[in-house]
Order: C-alpha cells, then sequence, then structure tokens
C-alpha cells in the first residue's frame, strides 16, 4: 500500500467519453494496475483481463472494435489473470486469491455484458498459484494453465466449472514468461512450459513430451505444425516434436506473447513488436515505449496489446507509476493512440491549481488543447502544436463553482494515423481537505477518508496544516450494517467505495449523483475577513447558497423555516466545517465493498474543526448522521470506524485500545520513525455513540439535544488487521463473503464468527490489544503479547452497537481524530490519551483542558451544560454552557430537597461558549443540582460542595 485550497475537479475520462465523431484507440488503466491479458471478442471488439494491484482486485474489461470501452468489472483475485471469450458469447476469467495463506483458483463466467453468471474456486493449497492461460475447449469445458511452487500444471473444469482432471508438468521456475496452452486443430492439447513441449489427450494424457525444446509460447500454424517462442529464438516443431527450424531475433526482445496471422506471419510481442514471415525470418521490428504481455490479431490484421506502462522518472509525477495499457498497431507496427498517463482515468486534480497533463500520442507530430465552458457544444483554444511524445501542459484551472468544463487534446494527423481526440470533464469539489488547524486531512463525497486522490496515498498529513507533509493515516472511513432479511450486509467506506454520492429522494431512489448539488459544501464564519481570491470566492459562494435542503444544518435565524443566506448561517461547528452527503442504494457500489444488496439508507457527514494553539489544533471532529429511509429494518445493527493508519512508516506500527476513553490508537513499535523521526501516535475516540433506549434516569445526547430516557452506546469492540495472518485477516473485498467476515469484526469476533482469547487472562474478550504498553499492563503489542506479531503495517476497526434500525430511524455519531507527540513512543501514547480525555470533556461543556478562557471565536454545534469544574468544590466552582442559537436561558441551582437556592442567568443570551464562577459561601456541605434551561433545550447536572 503503499493542491490548492478550494478545488474544483477533473476526471479523465475513457474513450468512452469522447467529445467528436473520430475514434480513439488507446487508453490507460488507474495507476498501480497491470493489464495481462487480451482476446478478439465475437463481435469484433476485445476483452481484456488485468489486475488493480492496491485493492487486490481482477477487472475484466469489454471495447469496442474501435477502442471505445463498453463496460468494467471487478471481481476478488489478486496477480495475473487470463480471460477466454466463450462460444456462448459471453467470457470466462481466471485469476488467483490467497486467504489465510491458503491459494484458490477463480473462475468467473460472465456472459456478453460482464455480469456473473457462476463462480467456481478450485484448489486448496498453501502455495501460490499464478495462472497463465485459460481456454475454451471443444467439449465446452475449460483448461487453465498455471504454476505452483516449482511445477506447471494444467486444470481441466467441465462446462461448469467443476474440477476433472489435474496433469504435472516438469520443473518450471517461478520467473519464467508464462506457461501456455492451445487446443489444437485435432482437440488435443500443446503446451509450452519453459524448457519442454507437450501434447496432451484430450483426458489428460500425455501423447508426445519433448524435453529441452525451449518454449515459453506456443501456436499452430495453417499446415498443422506449431510454432515454439523461447526467451532468444523462434522454433517450428511438426506434430512428433522434430525441429523444422530455428531462428534467433535479431533485438533483445524479451518476448511475452505470440501470435499466428491468417498468412502464417508470425507476430511476437514484449518489448519489441516483431514480425516474422512463416519460414522465421523478420520482416521487421519496432520498439514499444511499454511492455506488452499479450496480443491478438485484429480483423484488419493490425495488432491490439496489452501490457503495463511505467511513467518516466525525468517528468516527476511520482517516478515509477504504473498503468494498465491499451494499444493497436497496424499492419506496419504504427500506433494509433492518444492516452493520458498523468491524470490518469477516474482521476481527480484540484480546482483554481496550476495542474500539468502528460499524454502519449502514438506517431503523430503535435497535439492541440482546447476547452469548452458549455459541455461541448462550443470551444476554446489553451495550446496549439504541441509536441505529441512523452509531453506536458500546465493549465491554471478556472473557478466556477457552478460551472462543468471540458478538456480535449487533438492530435495532429502524421502519415497512417487520424485525428484524435480524449476527453477531460470537470466537476466542483468531489474531494477536498480540511487544514484549519495542524491536520490536512483529505475526504471525498462518496464517504472516503484519509486519502490522497493526488497520489492515491496517504490522506491524513500532521504537522503543519495546510503545509503538513508528513502522512499519519493511509485511508479511513464510516462502516455500518447488521442482519437484514436474515442476511448479513455491511456497507460504508474502507479500502473501497461503497457508497455513492447524494440524498434519497421520497420515492426510495437515489438521486443523480452527478448533480452539482452533492458536491463537498464548506463554511467559515470569518471568510468576508479573507482576501479577495478563488478561497474567499469558494467559501462566499457555499456561504449563500448551503444545501439546507438536504440536511445540511444551519441556523434558522430569521425562524421562517427554510435557508434564508441574508438572514441565516451554516452551524459552523469549530473554525470550518465541511459537509456532504451519499446513500447506500447503488448496486454495483454496495456489491463492490462486500458484496451486500444495496439499501435506502442516506449517511451525511460533517467534518470541523478549531484553529487553536492548545490541543484542539491537533483534533479533527467527523458527525455521521444516518437515516433509514428504506422499507427494511436492519437488525443488530453496529457502526464502526476503520482505518489503515501508516503512521509516517507504515512498516514499524503497533495498535490498541483503551475502553475506558473509547478509543482505538496507533503508535510506533519502536522509537525511532523514518519520517517522523520521534514517533507520534494517532488515535480516533468515539465521543458520541448511537442512541438507544436506557433507564428513565438516563439520559442520551443525539441531534443537539438531550434525550430522557435514553443512553449512547459507547465502545463494543476493537480489532486489528495483520496482512498476511489467519486469524485477523482483513476481509473480503468484492464479495458477499466479506460482509460476513467484516461484521464478525465489527462485533468484536474472528472472522468466521470464533471467539478472540486474551493471551494474559486466557478468556475471550471483544476487545483485542485492551492492555496499557506504557503501564505494561494487558495485552499490548509488542513485551505485552506473547508470541506477538513483529511491528508493521496494521490496519484497525473500532465499533458501538447492537441496535436496531428501522425504517424512518436516525441516528448520529461522533467520533474525533487525533494525533499526540510526546518525548518517545510510549510518551506520545500518554498525550493521545490526555487528549482524548480532554475532547471528550469539550465536546459536552466547551472547555478543553480548563482553558476555557481561550475564545473559541466560532460558534457551538449544540446545546450543552458542562460538569461543574472542580466537582467537589470547596466554596467556589466553573459552570459552563454552550448555545447553538441565541436563547433566553435560565441557570438555576437547587438543593437535594428540590428547592432553589441561587439564581444564577435569567436572562437572552448570544450564541457561544458561556462561563461563570458559583459562589457557594454560605451554603452547607452536601449535594446540590444546576438546571440549564435555554429554549427546548433542558439539562440537569449534579455537584458536591465540601468544606
Amino acid at each position: 500500500m503503499k493542491k490548492m485550497p478550494g478545488s474544483l475537479v477533473i476526471f479523465a475520462l475513457s474513450v468512452s467519453f469522447c467529445f467528436a465523431q473520430i475514434n480513439t484507440f488507446g487508453s490507460f488503466t488507474k495507476k498501480t494496475t497491470q493489464n495481462y491479458s487480451v482476446k478478439a471478442a465475437a463481435d469484433g471488439g476485445f476483452v481484456i483481463s488485468g489486475e488493480n494491484a492496491p485493492n487486490a482486485v481482477t477487472k475484466l474489461i469489454k471495447v469496442s472494435a474501435n477502442g471505445t470501452i463498453e463496460w468494467r468489472r471487478t471481481f476478488a483475485g489478486e496477480g495475473p489473470s487470463a480471460v477466454t471469450p466463450t462460444n456462448d458469447g459471453g467470457y470466462l476469467l481466471s485469476t488467483t486469491v490467497t486467504i489465510n495463506d491458503t491459494a484458490k483458483i477463480l473462475l468467473y463466467k460472465t456472459d456478453s455484458h460482464g455480469n456473473l453468471l457462476w463462480f467456481s474456486a478450485i484448489g486448496d493449497s498453501a502455495d501460490h498459484f499464478r495462472v497463465f492461460r485459460v481456454i475454451q475447449t471443444s467439449d465446452h469445458g475449460y483448461v487453465v494453465s498455471l504454476y505452483k511452487n516449482y511445477y506447471g500444471y494444467l486444470i481441466k473444469t467441465d462446462s461448469e466449472g467443476n474440477f476433472l482432471w489435474e496433469a504435472t508438468l516438469l520443473y518450471a521456475p517461478s520467473n519464467i514468461a508464462q506457461i501456455a496452452v492451445i487446443e489444437t486443430n485435432e482437440g488435443k492439447l500443446a503446451v509450452a512450459a519453459y524448457k519442454d513441449f507437450y501434447i496432451f489427450n484430450a483426458d489428460g494424457s500425455i501423447q508426445l513430451h519433448v524435453e529441452g525444446m525451449g518454449c515459453i509460447d506456443v501456436a499452430q500454424a495453417g499446415d498443422g505444425n506449431y510454432i515454439l517462442m523461447d526467451l532468444k529464438k523462434i522454433k517450428k516443431v511438426d506434430a512428433a516434436g522434430t525441429l523444422l527450424w530455428e531462428k534467433n531475433y535479431s533485438v533483445n526482445s524479451v518476448p511475452k506473447s505470440l501470435a499466428v496471422t491468417n498468412n502464417d506471419d508470425i507476430i511476437i510481442v514484449g518489448k519489441y513488436l516483431i514480425r516474422l514471415n512463416s519460414t522465421g525470418d523478420e520482416i521487421w521490428h519496432k520498439e514499444l515505449l511499454n511492455t506488452m504481455y499479450s496480443i491478438a490479431i485484429t480483423s484488419d490484421e493490425g495488432y491490439v496489446g496489452v501490457g503495463g506502462y511505467q511513467t518516466p522518472v525525468q517528468l516527476g509525477i511520482k517516478p515509477g507509476s504504473r498503468y494498465g495499457d491499451f494499444i493497436k498497431y497496424n499492419t506496419q507496427a504504427r500506433s494509433r493512440y492518444l492516452m493520458f498517463y498523468d491524470p490518469p482515468d477516474s482521476t481527480m486534480l484540484i480546482m483554481t491549481a496550476e495542474q500539468t497533463l502528460h499524454w502519449l500520442a502514438g506517431d503523430s507530430e503535435s497535439v492541440e488543447i482546447d476547452v469548452s465552458a458549455d459541455n461541448g457544444l462550443s470551444w476554446q483554444p489553451l495550446v496549439r502544436s504541441l509536441p505529441s511524445q512523452d509531453e506536458e501542459y500546465a493549465w491554471q484551472t478556472p473557478f466556477d463553482p457552478g460551472g462543468i468544463y471540458s478538456v480535449k487534446i487533438i492530435t495532429q494527423a502524421a502519415p497512417l494515423v487520424d485525428d484524435r481526440i480524449k476527453g477531460l470533464k470537470l466537476f466542483r469539489r468531489k474531494m477536498d481537505y480540511i487544514a484549519i488547524n495542524q491536520i490536512k486531512m483529505w475526504f471525498g463525497n462518496d464517504g472516503m477518508g484519509s486519502h490522497n486522490p493526488i497520489t492515491d496515498g496517504q490522506g491524513l498529513f500532521w504537522p503543519g496544516g495546510e503545509n503538513a507533509g508528513k502522512g499519519a493515516i493511509f485511508q479511513d472511513g464510516l462502516v455500518w450494517g447488521g442482519l437484514l432479511n436474515g442476511d448479513t450486509m455491511v456497507y460504508g467506506n474502507t479500502y473501497r467505495e461503497g457508497l455513492q454520492p447524494g440524498n434519497i429522494l421520497p420515492d426510495g431512489s437515489a438521486a443523480n449523483p452527478d448533480s452539482e448539488l452533492f458536491a463537498v459544501w464548506k463554511a467559515r464564519s470569518d471568510w468576508q475577513n479573507l482576501p479577495a481570491g478563488p478561497e474567499r470566492d469558494r467559501l462566499e459562494y457555499d456561504w449563500n447558497h448551503w444545501p439546507a435542503q438536504l440536511g445540511a444544518p444551519y441556523q434558522d435565524l430569521n425562524g421562517n423555516g427554510r435557508y434564508d443566506p441574508d438572514a441565516d448561517n451554516p452551524v459552523v461547528a469549530g473554525d470550518e466545517v465541511d459537509w456532504t452527503i451519499m446513500n447506500a442504494a447503488d448496486s454495483g457500489r454496495a456489491h463492490f465493498l462486500y458484496g451486500a444488496d444495496p439499501i435506502a439508507v442516506e449517511q451525511q457527514v460533517l467534518i470541523y474543526g478549531y484553529h487553536r494553539s492548545d490541543g484542539l489544533g491537533d483534533i479533527i471532529f467527523k458527525r455521521y448522521k444516518l437515516i433509514n429511509k428504506s422499507n427494511q429494518t436492519i437488525h443488530s445493527m453496529y457502526v464502526s470506524y476503520w482505518s489503515d493508519p501508516d503512521l509516517g512508516d507504515a512498516a514499524d506500527d503497533f495498535v490498541g485500545c483503551d475502553t475506558v476513553l473509547n478509543l482505538g490508537y496507533c503508535y510506533n513499535g519502536d522509537n525511532e520513525d523514518a519520517v517522523y523521526g520521534i514517533p507520534p501516535a494517532a488515535g480516533y475516540t468515539l465521543l458520541q455513540g448511537p442512541l438507544v433506549q436506557g433507564a428513565p434516569n438516563d439520559s442520551g445526547f443525539a441531534f443537539g439535544q438531550w434525550h430522557k430516557g435514553y443512553r449512547n452506546k459507547g465502545l463494543s469492540a476493537f480489532v486489528l488487521f495483520i496482512g498476511g495472518t489467519w486469524i485477523y485477516a482483513d476481509p473480503q473485498l468484492g464479495t458477499h463473503k466479506g460482509s460476513i467476515e467484516m461484521y464478525f469484526y465489527m462485533i468484536g469476533r474472528k472472522y468466521d464468527g470464533g471467539s478472540f482469547e486474551d493471551p494474559i487472562t486466557d478468556k475471550p474478550t471483544s476487545f483485542v490489544l485492551s492492555g496499557d504498553p506504557v503501564t505494561g499492563n494487558g495485552w499490548y503489542e509488542g513485551a505485552g503479547w506473547p508470541g506477538s506479531p513483529t511491528a508493521g503495517d496494521r490496519r484497525l476497526v473500532l465499533s458501538s452497537g447492537p441496535f436496531t434500525f428501522a425504517p424512518g430511524d436516525s441516528q448520529e455519531v461522533v467520533f474525533a481524530i487525533i494525533m499526540a507527540q510526546g518525548a518517545d513512543r510510549l510518551a506520545s501514547v500518554t498525550k493521545l490519551k490526555e487528549k482524548a480525555k480532554n475532547v471528550r470533556r469539550f465536546y459536552y461543556s466547551g472547555v478543553y483542558s480548563g482553558m476555557q478562557k481561550e475564545p473559541v471565536g466560532t460558534l457551538p454545534l449544540q446545546f450543552s451544560l458542562g460538569q461543574n469544574y472542580p466537582n467537589p468544590f470547596n466554596p467556589v466552582t466553573i459552570i459552563n454552557y454552550s448555545l447553538a442559537v441565541g436563547s433566553p436561558v435560565e441557570l438555576t441551582v437547587y438543593n437535594a430537597l428540590g428547592q432553589k437556592v441561587k439564581e444564577l442567568v435569567n436572562e437572552k443570551q448570544k450564541a457561544g461558549i458561556h462561563s461563570l464562577h458559583f459562589k457557594a459561601y454560605g451554603l452547607a456541605s452536601g449535594v446540590y443540582f444546576y438546571r440549564l434551561k435555554a429554549g427546548r433545550f433542558v439539562q440537569t447536572r449534579k455537584m458536591l460542595l465540601i468544606h
């Protein structure tokens, strides 16, 4: 796994979004991906398989004959993959997965649109599998060639993926290009496996085995003989394995794949594209900009290839960034494409900043760049006649909060190359960050948290705020779920975004996620004091267009029941607040996360922070509101916060929890971090848990007020994930089994439902690592865990529940993200826990660490009455309370008999945090009560006077 305030966002769209009638042919997939296999489809198009490495998923992409991407699908899987068209017009995808040290071969059968028809998992081995080829045989079954533990294998299944037989090949080292298999004209199987050539019968028995032939790919020529490709030679053998001829390549090609044309010319691809005639003599060769792994012959006798392109170091955009690519060449190896590699497809750029576009343009001479403000109806030139190959252009993106912009790049015609157009579309604020204090934290309108969309890396930085450059968290997000119609469903965000932007409409359907309303909205009370420029323009726009109609909180100061920017204000919690809305009603996204069925539940998030010099300057608050707008009840529901905290150097982290403080945290395993030096600690504390029925005397806080007879749930579970382990394995993505595994973790159990056991007490527990590494008590990482894993990359999840979430129900939970640094790693943990304690007091009282005299400077989020301090007291104590809006206020003291003994306040007061000293001179020792009444808000607290 590891620019600039107020931002518009550019999406680099795939070639399916072109602005002209001329088709492009060439595209990149996202960073850190690889394309492994391409085959010609029955409709003249092509099907591609590949891998998205960070998310450990296998992708299946269908393109038209012109190169336009028609659809994309993702499936669980990792490493190399292979695909073949099937005789029913669909596709068979093969890949591998390793879960809890158990490897399996996966087969996915889809229809012609990539929809899954059936799935099969074969094998159960501790050894790593690597798939090379998959073919459909004339009996409608399938054969997969693969590598495992220094041997090559063939596995045969029937037409529904049921295992039939396995054949073992001789020794094959792991660094070979592939183990290739084809079905011969006679219905047999020809196999090239490094040193050896085989022909198998249909039942898996060996008909021919020629040792030392040296071949890594095979094709059958028109005369029935076989073309074998080696690392340095091309050969032809007959059906008995007798060598007919062999030729050396004229270049050091590092070949990867072989194809034979209709006239028996031989096409080889790798670092070079080479064409040979039917007797192995070279016709031409061309060095490629990238390495191609697979090639297919097109209907016009050209070629399409897939592979991976590594960005040039000198461009400085992230040396070694790798992209999966797809390119077409004509019969003379001239390339025909225009592709962006920065930004790649579906990534975002930031508005108002200077953005750099990078592209490749095949054999064209130059490019032009135009921009449109009316969605492509008219165009204005940005630049003319830029060189085409490996070039870049810096564009100062405009600012118009309500605008949609498009950019097109057109190649100027060169011989045998048509004009090409590529589209970029500009949206406002799909991603943003908050940097009001020492933390700079990215987030998105789909629920993504603490992940940097520019680098696809760490997304929470500390310290330094706007200029922060040291990463502390790689990615985080809210996760929630439970039992739905008797099945387990989990939603939210981890490494994948399971939610889509937008609200749920009155009819229960999801709104159009591309609406401008569903951007990230930002408010600051001091925006009018900022200097003129894009940041102020953006804040003014958001203040005047605040989406109160969607649920964004505001103060209805004129009492007319609607947001009026001339009279009303957004609720600015802290010194800056960001708000956005999303939902779980999209089946594609819900399935993409953990295989859950979609549900019409709306999630709103309010993110805020304080520009303070005390500990609040190291804290970000996240308030989530969930609304069940479906007709379904989620039973035994839990709300959890998941995080991958890469604290500086991710390879030396520990995690733990403090059940008293409702805190999960990450700290270093030693006292030296490669990024921070003295290692800090990062934590998540649950400030306000779900509201549930309580005892008659209980009070629970939610939606800005206290509720008598209710209570807030606290932390109910804490679990960690460690890569490569069995007990602490990450839940599987993209499959319903992942919902089941994650839900078990959310309730404090192992992925299979078993109990965690505390190795110190040997008793079951829902709180993993709840000991104290500072005092050395209990179960904690390192010395407090007999036989513990070494420090390394960790993930964690802290949960609260259960509760019932019925149609029409709403829930609100609040988490604080905290950073702290002490003199060493354990001192950082101590400071983190102190801040967690203080921020809890602050959340409910408005006082942080006794520094009640420091002005907060903005309006509080809620009404609250703080606990007096000190308590017990003699004879003076401090009482703090917060008013979200101006209200008539009564603050009264009563004795234990309910008799009024002192009226402290009886007047109308402005919104804000208020503090006063209660002087109890003349009162006897004992228990007293003080009550705050502000509008409809009423709260009572107890205090103890001692002499």
